[in-house]
């Protein structure tokens, strides 16, 4: 199912239209790149209970297993560029979160 069709019911701010797009533009290559990876945590609820966004949201959550984790970094050059950026920690001095981030590097939404 295409990621439009599941987050298309809710009427979104500006941020979560952001997240969306950058969402669409990760889905996009993940397809490409023959990579699986899941709608989680109050994105996942969110488009199940409310056809979208869960109106208080401000981030998208993303489950990927380790193999195609591992997929993701081995595609990483054809995905990331330098608009649209894989955080790690253990890459970024000052980003001490374990988990991992795409950011759009125009963008403070």
């Amino acid at each position: 199912m295409e990621v439009t069709e599941i987050l298309q019911k809710h009427v979104m701010n500006e941020g979560q239209r952001k997240l969306l797009e950058l969402l669409k533009r990760f889905d996009a290559s993940c397809r490409e790149n023959g990579i699986t990876y899941y709608l989680g945590g109050g994105t996942a609820l969110g488009a199940v209970r409310h056809g979208g966004f869960l109106p208080w949201d401000d981030d998208v959550d993303l489950y990927i297993t380790r193999k195609e984790y591992k997929k993701l970094q081995a595609a990483r050059e054809n995905i990331f560029t330098d608009d649209f950026i894989l955080v790690v920690a253990r890459e970024y001095k000052y980003y001490g979160n374990v988990l991992t981030r795409m950011v759009d590097t125009h963008s403070t939404a």
